[in-house]
């Protein structure tokens, strides 16, 4: 875990002269190429500073003052130095008297952000760009903490219809372009482990769908299903048959299987008024009579 650092600002015309004190998380050419970018933008007494120094042709440079392992910690010697430097003449650029967090811009900082043009808006990375950060990103793994904030992150996240409809037409035009290159679904093939259909299936045991989100799901399958209706297009199931190994799977899975009386009772209200076409009733007959004995079944499946 990378510890927290309280550094300074200075130029190298004056490299004992302190003009702000800040701490950072980050790595303190990462912090200081930060300073020196955003200061070209926006006008506080600390961006005029380093500017100006620029212009006159010297250096800033960033003084590691303390490190520390909390944040809290961080910006209680955040507000010390600060507090401790102005008292002994040093001239900082600081707004603030310190603790004001790690990212909390003012809001006079967020107006002159507003509107501004990203400077890596439009451009797009090389494939060969592309393949790095793929190689550099592979195996990466983040801390329970990392995973826990962007877990938290995330909570709540509400997207616009504008935004969704823009994700769904994305995803299909991607679909549509692999489908006409002849290129294969990235996963198509791919068996997940034992050990990862265990961690999925342990994720989603006791999990409860909101009535909202069944309503969500009926809606869905309803209008793809007309869609298919009237394009004349089949279930994407019909005319599949499953391998005996898979029957006996979901039989021994379905056993001791009990159905809540709310269960029971949809299902009952479905069945009211169906009735089986006559093909239908003969299929049935002739699965029943070529069904074999399951302890027959089991033999052949698995010796």
């Amino acid at each position: 875990m990378n510890n927290y650092k309280v550094y300074a600002l200075v130029s190298s015309h004056e490299p004992n002269n302190f003009r702000y004190i800040g701490i950072t998380k980050q790595s303190l050419n990462t912090r200081l190429y930060k300073h020196l970018y955003v200061s070209k933008f926006l006008k506080t007494h600390k961006d005029c500073w380093i500017q100006k120094h620029i212009k006159l042709g010297n250096n800033i440079l960033m003084i590691l003052i303390e490190t520390v392992f909390t944040e809290e910690c961080a910006k209680e010697r955040e507000k010390y130095y600060i507090k401790h430097y102005k008292e002994i003449g040093q001239k900082l650029t600081n707004a603030t008297d310190g603790g004001d967090g790690l990212n909390n811009p003012t809001e006079e900082t967020l107006r002159k952000l507003r509107g501004r043009i990203p400077h890596n808006k439009g451009k797009k990375h090389s494939m060969e760009a592309r393949i790095k950060m793929s190689q550099a990103g592979k195996g990466r793994k983040f801390s329970k903490e990392h995973k826990q904030k962007i877990r938290e992150s995330n909570l709540n996240k509400q997207f616009s219809e504008e935004h969704k409809n823009n994700l769904s037409n994305a995803k299909l035009k991607y679909h549509n372009e692999r489908k006409m290159n002849g290129i294969d679904n990235w996963n198509k093939g791919r068996k997940s482990s034992l050990e990862t259909r265990k961690k999925l299936s342990n994720i989603n045991l006791g999990k409860k769908m909101s009535e909202e989100s069944k309503l969500k799901m009926r809606e869905s399958a309803r209008k793809n299903s007309e869609e298919r209706k009237l394009k004349g297009i089949p279930h994407p199931n019909k005319g599949k048959k499953r391998s005996e190994e898979t029957k006996l799977k979901l039989s021994i899975a379905g056993k001791n299987r009990k159905l809540t009386e709310e269960h029971k009772r949809k299902i009952r209200e479905s069945h009211i008024g169906k009735k089986h076409t006559k093909e239908t009733i003969e299929k049935i007959k002739l699965t029943k009579r070529n069904k074999l004995p399951r302890n027959r079944l089991e033999n052949i499946l698995f010796g």
